[in-house]
């Protein structure tokens, strides 16, 4: 058979691709890996509730050990596949296309280029626990605005507790205008007495009362008080910003965590659903974040980055906007609307993304194939960007936040995308035929060694506070 154009192979494969993303992710957690309503497969999971699904993105998320994606990377993880092989897998499962055409695909040649949609096996799956759809973002913007204000809704109170603004000020050496431009505030107390003052704030300013609730992330009804509440969490909250300034989610950094659990956890209220006496409860969404400097210097880039306090450092570093994914796989969608309100509205053309992953992030494979995707996928709706990916020794901070504060920010190096992909991509291929094992079976001291000998010295110096592009 005559070989078959690269191209229309690449567009065969994003055919499949595009049907792949169809299947429920319900039908690929519990129907076709039959995992256990409510417990997460990544983790020693003991307590069912940690572990969500979601509809809305089609996507599922651990708030204990912070697993998250799609049904593609739920393979990825639980099969130490890589992209491509897990889309065929489950192309395959489900019906999309044939053996012959996968073969056929691998040969070069194509025949039969008709697929089928997935079926939908769990349809039901939504009949306990359904989710309330999400307010509009003006909406969200309003609620959470009020919100925000903490217990200064109450007389003589601040947003703000003295151990917290301690914290921000002291540990994170955040200044007043640092904490004020983002909007962080101590959550409040779940009193009648404040929920009172937030529901008047609320009518009074927009006009919204306590029904709007029932589709803001973080409230739900709770039969015994007879009305709307919202989740009690002792610690630091985070307002979640898109591209408009907007709020649209907020995160909470916890005062507490135990041996674990997460520090970092959502403003959601997705449990409430399958609870008796509660109703009305609305997941998160993993909102992103974009963080803008004061004064922006470097319109034509964008960074990226994963948690806010690195966000807003990076914004304030390089002068430039960046985006905090919460979570790197979850990005899909969200860059792109990103670009596209930079471009269209903005008139600010991106043509260099630079990404900031923790520093130890190198070494973790499932990183690495979560940044090959982003970066392909992108790469082929934005032919004209260009991709650095940036990585220092982890002795001097984990993080690019705690990097800054350590004061070793001139230790940032840099590598361009397709040269770390090569490398990254040969490094995994030797060792899994070394070890005879897929990539996220072998142990990370091997992983860690072959970075330091085959990709590590592809690092140069980023050049300070400029970022040279090109």
């Amino acid at each position: 058979m005559t070989q078959t154009n690269q191209p229309d192979l690449d567009q065969f494969f994003h055919h499949v691709l595009e049907m792949v993303r169809l299947i429920p992710i319900q039908d690929v957690v519990e129907g076709l890996y039959h995992v256990p309503k409510g417990f997460c497969p990544f983790h020693n999971d003991r307590h069912p509730g940690s572990f969500s699904l979601y509809k809305k993105g089609n996507i599922y998320h651990c708030f204990s050990c912070g697993a998250s994606g799609d049904g593609i990377d739920f393979v990825q993880k639980q099969e130490g596949l890589e992209f491509r092989p897990a889309v065929w897998k489950l192309a395959l499962q489900f019906g999309i296309v044939t053996p012959e055409q996968v073969e056929s695909y691998k040969r070069g040649t194509l025949g039969n280029q008709d697929i089928q949609a997935p079926p939908r096996t769990y349809t039901d799956i939504y009949e306990d626990g359904e989710e309330m759809p999400m307010a509009e973002p003006d909406i969200l913007h309003a609620v959470y605005t009020v919100f925000a204000e903490g217990e200064g809704l109450l007389q003589k109170r601040g947003k703000l507790s003295e151990k917290h603004l301690d914290y921000l000020t002291g540990e994170r050496k955040l200044s007043m205008n640092d904490i004020e431009r983002v909007g962080y505030f101590t959550m409040p107390r779940r009193t009648k007495y404040f929920m009172r003052e937030f529901l008047k704030t609320l009518k009074e300013r927009y006009g919204y009362d306590e029904e709007v609730l029932k589709k803001v992330p973080g409230f739900y009804y709770l039969e015994k008080n007879g009305g709307m509440t919202f989740v009690g969490h002792k610690g630091i909250a985070i307002p979640i910003r898109d591209e408009r300034g907007r709020i649209s989610g907020i995160q909470i950094r916890r005062d507490q965590a135990k041996k674990g659990e997460k520090r970092y956890i959502w403003f959601s209220s997705s449990f409430a659903n399958e609870k008796e006496g509660m109703a009305f409860g609305t997941g998160s969404g993993s909102p992103v974040h974009v963080s803008y400097p004061e004064r922006l210097k470097r319109p034509h880039d964008l960074f990226i980055t994963e948690g806010v306090f690195k966000s807003e450092q990076l914004a304030k570093t390089y002068q430039s906007i960046c985006v905090s994914l919460q979570g790197v796989q979850n990005w899909r969608g969200k860059i792109e609307r990103i670009i596209d309100y930079l471009e269209e509205e903005k008139g600010q053309a991106v043509l260099t993304i630079h990404i900031f992953f923790d520093s130890d992030m190198c070494e973790n494979p499932n990183v690495y194939f979560a940044f090959r995707e982003m970066v392909l996928a992108l790469k082929h709706t934005y032919r004209n960007l260009d991709f650095y990916y940036y990585w220092w020794d982890p002795g001097f901070g984990k993080g690019f936040d705690d990097l800054v504060l350590n004061g070793f920010f001139s230790e940032v190096k840099r590598v361009d995308y397709k040269s770390y992909i090569r490398a990254y991509d040969k490094m995994i291929d030797t060792l899994e035929k070394q070890h005879d094992e897929p990539i996220v079976k072998i142990d990370k001291e091997f992983i860690r060694e072959a970075f330091e000998k085959h990709i590590r010295p592809l690092f140069v110096p980023a050049g300070g506070r400029g970022v040279k592009n090109g």
